[in-house]
């Protein structure tokens, strides 16, 4: 008998397992993101609710953050099937002995639940998370389930996901943060708003200081500097390309060069500027040797309407003569 009802339960969480799947469907609302050729942003597009999240790998993340993640948010998280009942526990005694919350049970599988499915913070909604946990555990490797809670973790504002973090904080992707900066990824999704370090840099410097001497790290002045106090804008210096592309979500890879854009696009501009509309330009630069596209500036003045700045202006039909000149330019110059 306790072997029939060991199996039928077994059975019956395998079938609500495969009937009440977990919702997957906020890893699908990422930003576009074009890269150049070496992997850096050159446009990064809102998702459609109007946040930043960009899509990230264990690969792309320093391994400092990992480790300090799992040792400050889980350290059995390597362990556990998706719940770490010696965390509950702990939670539940410290919350009957002091009549208030004093730690959290949640493990990183869990956080990464609700991340997925946001629910009222209630007794039923945790246990939905224990739940879910169980069922990602059972679907996804431990990596991937990392990978899900840094693309979803909230960091103040509209960034989510740590390399949207580190590029909006630190100016430079999660392959390269220090000690210091590892810290502050860690603690931001635990109160987003309340320790965000460009509007409460005292206290983001305060729970940055409690994630190194968790995981053993004291402060010292050599590796600890000031938090940041604003947040970077996003590069788009590829509109037009971006505005083709609006419907794609994730990650564009593209044989262009982040500098040479940058550069070629500030030319346009200031060259449009100086000069009365409608007049308008559009440049691309090819790399003779691969005819790749090195940069595209579809148009100068992409938020001019008397510019017609919604026009991708590289699309423009043009007469043979006047398709043939500046060939024929380069040319006269070689000789």
């Amino acid at each position: 008998m306790v072997v029939l009802a060991t199996l039928s339960f077994v059975g019956v969480i395998i079938c609500l397992d495969w009937a009440l799947p977990p919702n997957l469907s906020r890893l699908n609302d990422l930003s576009l993101v074009i890269e150049d050729r070496n992997g850096r942003p050159i446009h990064v597009a809102p998702t459609d609710t109007g946040g930043y999240r960009l899509p990230v790998s264990i690969q792309q993340v320093d391994r400092r953050y990992i480790d300090m993640l799992v040792k400050y948010e889980d350290k059995r998280f390597f362990q556990h099937p998706g719940v770490d009942p010696f965390a509950l526990f702990r939670a539940v005694g410290q919350w009957i002995t002091n009549g208030r919350v004093i730690s959290g049970g949640s493990t990183l599988t869990m956080q990464t639940a609700r991340l997925l499915e946001t629910r009222p913070r209630t007794m039923t909604a945790k246990l939905a998370e224990i739940l879910r946990a169980i069922q990602l555990e059972r679907r996804f490797t431990k990596n991937e389930i990392l990978e899900m809670y840094m693309t979803l973790a909230p960091f103040g504002g509209r960034i989510d996901s740590v390399r949207a973090a580190s590029l909006a904080y630190f100016g430079q992707e999660p392959k390269y943060l220090t000690d210091a900066q590892a810290a502050l990824l860690v603690v931001l999704p635990q109160a987003p708003s309340r320790l965000r370090p460009d509007r409460h840099p005292e206290k983001a410097t305060a729970a940055r200081a409690k994630v190194l001497s968790r995981v053993g790290l004291k402060a010292a002045e050599d590796f600890v500097s000031p938090v940041p106090t604003q947040q970077r804008s996003f590069p788009r210096l590829a509109r037009q390309l971006a505005e083709e592309r609006r419907n794609i979500k994730g990650i564009i890879r593209t044989n262009m060069d982040f500098f040479a854009q940058q550069s070629i696009a500030t030319m346009a501009e200031q060259m449009v500027w100086s000069l009365p509309a409608p007049i308008n330009a559009a440049i691309i630069v090819v790399e003779n040797k691969t005819r790749s596209i090195v940069a595209h500036v579809g148009n100068a003045a992409p938020l001019d309407m008397a510019r017609h700045g919604y026009l991708d202006l590289t699309k423009a039909s043009r007469s043979p003569g006047s398709t043939l000149k500046p060939l024929i330019y380069a040319k006269a110059f070689d000789t």
